[in-house]
């Protein structure tokens, strides 16, 4: 594992995040709320106001039994 990454601990495998637009009209806070109202998605502002829809869905390479990535050698290039 890089320096980086602490033993186990595996949160970014947990979840995708995917930047939107702000919310800028009543419509678009309705489709946010439509968003969340689902199962596991989550919006939030990061500390620079960039908006994001995340949606809570453990990477199918995750080693649950270890909480590590299972390819991690071979693990795609966004991680």
């Amino acid at each position: 594992m890089p320096s980086e990454c602490l033993p186990a601990c595996s949160l970014c495998c947990r979840y995708v995040a995917i930047p939107i637009d702000p919310p800028t009209s009543r419509s678009s806070i309705e489709q946010m709320r439509w968003m969340v109202s689902h199962k596991d998605v989550w919006l939030y502002a990061d500390d620079e106001g960039e908006w994001f829809v995340q949606f809570i869905t453990p990477c199918e390479e995750l080693d649950l039994v270890r909480n590590r990535c299972g390819i991690y050698e071979d693990r795609f290039s966004v991680c």
